[in-house]
């Protein structure tokens, strides 16, 4: 008997030490694949001044109309691999890069407020992107590109770009070629809470930020990590060499947006599952010591 009790005793403890090996070994897999996606969220609103051509970069305070919420966000997705040029991300392509934006808010109604809404900007102007005065509408987005020779086009100017797409759809913005990228998103805020909406007021904010594309190709034949020349552009590529092409027409991405420092390896997926076979190799080889002396 006392035999017997000391072969379960051994058995629970075989069981014990399995287990514990089990989770020791999957649990790094579980939360390390749990982080993987190919979507990449950047940019962050500022309060821009009041018609000083969006140059004026001012943190959003709690007395602020704009506190707490957001008009929508902007991010990047279709990479396989992301890495850090002269601070800002390098995304590396293998075809597909695209820019999205996601609106969150109604822009007649912002934040659940009757008296918060999205103004027309009729004499909107861009001082750091040298855009004279003209009528942004409701929302203007404006994309800067060079090319990797650094040859640099004109900004693409979007205006009016907040009536042209869904609340709470994601809106496939541009896609993206090589190159430098540098994005400024303008609107205008109307606040019409004071004296029954008589006399409003108005703020101008903006979502400012700026990344690379890279293709796969030029990552494996240079290591060069020399950072592009200043400059952007944009256009048809007739003058910088490269196509940013704009579409408004809301679509999904084949993933969905994980967080707003994700980093997205979705292309080495298959490299990921190949690093558990050894774990699954070290799990069947500890079942079977558990139960080869089961007899």
């Amino acid at each position: 008997m006392k035999q017997l009790l000391n072969i379960q005793d051994n058995k629970k403890i075989r069981i014990m030490i399995v287990f514990s090996m089990l989770f020791s070994f999957g649990l790094p897999f579980c939360s390390f694949a749990s982080d993987i996606t190919d979507t990449y969220y950047i940019g962050k609103a500022v309060n821009s001044g009041d018609g000083d051509g969006y140059s004026k970069v001012n943190l959003i305070n709690t007395e602020d109309v704009h506190y707490g919420w957001d008009i929508g966000k902007f991010y990047i997705g279709g990479f396989s691999d992301i890495k850090s040029e002269g601070g800002h991300p390098a995304f590396i392509s293998s075809g597909g890069v695209t820019l999205n934006f996601t609106l969150e808010e109604n822009i007649d109604k912002l934040n659940g407020q009757e008296n918060l809404s999205i103004a027309e900007d009729k004499k909107g102007h861009h001082k750091d992107f040298g855009i004279n005065e003209t009528n942004f509408g409701r929302g203007t987005l404006i994309v800067k590109y060079t090319d990797p020779q650094e040859k640099v086009s004109i900004p693409i100017l979007h205006t009016d770009y907040l009536t042209t797409i869904k609340m709470n759809e994601n809106s496939k913005v541009a896609y993206l070629d090589e190159g430098k990228y540098e994005v400024s998103f303008n609107y205008r805020v109307k606040d019409a809470s004071n004296l029954l909406g008589l006399f409003p007021s108005y703020n101008d904010y903006s979502i400012n930020f700026q990344f690379y594309v890279s293709s796969e190709e030029n990552e494996d034949e240079s290591e060069d990590t020399s950072e592009p020349a200043e400059g952007t552009s944009s256009g048809d590529g007739e003058k910088g060499g490269g196509k940013v092409t704009v579409s408004t027409k809301a679509s999904t991405p084949k993933s969905t947006p994980k967080s707003s420092s994700s980093i997205g390896r979705a292309a080495n997926n298959g490299g990921k599952l190949i690093s558990l076979i050894p774990f699954l190799a070290v799990s069947i080889g500890l079942i079977f010591l558990l139960f080869r002396d089961r007899k």
